[in-house]
């Protein structure tokens, strides 16, 4: 846990088991679910005494069973009523729990929980059945308006319309699976799926990914480490995952045929029961060769510790945050290629590009059904976002009939 900046106030946290805490002078106080009357005046009551006393706790103090706070009851509500902070406490709970960080970094549905938990906390305190179309449009308009705190070429921008419409996806799941708990009427998610418009104004129209040209990747891995300019190679010419070329090793990989077949432990869709299948051609081949003499089965193939073992004379120096970690991580490869392509002079591109790149080329080869089999995309229309149809699709028919 992280020590509190200067100048300013103790703040709560949010306990695994869907609570909030708050650890002042060396003490933990367990508030209650958040947003509720009863955390609200405790942590209220605890910061009235930590002001008083210049900043520190009274010696002996204690919280009362019924604290008395600052927020009137009003008249007729039940104690027991369903916050919009209580959906969010119970959802996290049962993403989060039992985790360890390294797996949450990796999880997309807590990664956006989190944002929607910031787009949602000066409604914390809201019962869920008072939560209607009107307040989401409102909240849908504030985001499209709003400016990121991150910059975009030195520059704040709004967000872009994808990722506000992710963000009320979200939001709509939280009510979902309440229903689902029976904890508020279904009517609730019937109200806000009426609103269909979202008043997007001001926010960004998203940019496309395009595949990247080779001449920059070859110009990019020429001043990497072999090991990390062989596993950006690797991807473009296979077509995977980044997270999946990372966590390769020779038990996965059958050398038996032509070509080679690649079975990932893990995939994006393991969950769903689907199986997912590469096949791994000449050059994706002589990739591995290079890298996979002497390991054992269970081996990976590309790993950190191979990055300062062969160094090339134009090669940028590197250095990871120590760690007895093998596998690659998102973050690693992104240092990396940020610095490749500072160093080499070229145009900015990230990893998914050369899925996109290596797609996009075995489309052009073998059509929209080979692409799809190569990137394991159980709908073909998703197939269209990483190979998109291009004039070289049909080049050949043209000549002949045009």
């Amino acid at each position: 846990m992280g020590s509190r900046k200067r100048g300013t106030l103790p703040k709560p946290r949010l306990h695994k088991r869907g609570h909030h805490r708050l650890r002042i002078d060396g003490r933990e106080f367990v508030l209650g679910k958040p947003g509720s009357r009863q955390a609200i005046e405790r942590y209220n009551a605890i910061l009235a005494a930590w002001v008083e006393f210049g900043e520190a706790l009274p010696e002996g103090f204690t919280l009362d069973p019924k604290p008395q706070g600052t927020i009137p009851k009003p008249k007729n509500e039940p104690d027991d009523v369903l916050t919009i902070a209580d959906l969010l406490a119970v959802t996290m709970a049962e993403v989060g729990g039992g985790k360890t960080k390294t797996e949450l970094r990796s999880n997309s549905r807590w990664y956006r929980l989190r944002k929607v938990a910031a787009v949602l906390e000066p409604y914390a305190a809201m019962p869920a059945v008072e939560f209607g179309p009107r307040l989401l449009g409102q909240i849908v308009k504030t985001m499209a308006q709003t400016p990121m705190k991150a910059t975009r070429n030195g520059e704040q921008v709004t967000p872009t319309e994808t990722y506000i419409r992710e963000i009320v996806t979200a939001i709509k799941r939280l009510f979902e699976e309440a229903i689902a708990r029976e904890e508020i009427p279904a009517e609730r998610l019937v109200a806000l799926n009426t609103l269909t418009k979202l008043p997007l104004e001001g926010a960004r129209q998203s940019e496309p990914v395009q595949p990247v040209e080779q001449d920059i990747v070859e110009a990019t891995c020429a001043v990497l480490p072999p090991v990390a300019g062989d596993l950006f190679r690797f991807i473009m010419f296979t077509g995977c995952r980044p997270s999946e070329a990372t966590a390769i090793t020779p038990a996965m990989v059958d050398r038996s045929q032509e070509p080679w077949v690649w079975q990932p432990k893990n995939h994006k869709t393991k969950h769903k029961g689907k199986c997912r299948t590469i096949g791994i051609g000449p050059q994706a081949r002589q990739i591995l060769k290079r890298w996979i003499s002497g390991k054992g089965d269970n081996d990976l193939i590309f790993t950190r510790s191979q990055i300062n073992r062969a160094v090339t004379a134009n090669m940028v120096s590197f250095s990871l945050c120590k760690s007895d970690r093998e596998q690659f991580n998102k973050n690693d490869l992104a240092k990396l290629l940020h610095r490749a392509i500072k160093a080499a002079g070229v145009p900015h591109w990230t990893p998914y590009q050369l899925r996109h790149r290596g797609l996009t080329v075995i489309r052009q080869e073998g059509g929209r059904d080979a692409a799809q089999a190569q990137a394991g995309h159980s709908d073909g229309s998703m197939t269209e976002r990483y190979a998109k149809p291009t004039l070289g699709d049909a080049a050949e028919i043209i000549e002949r009939v045009g």
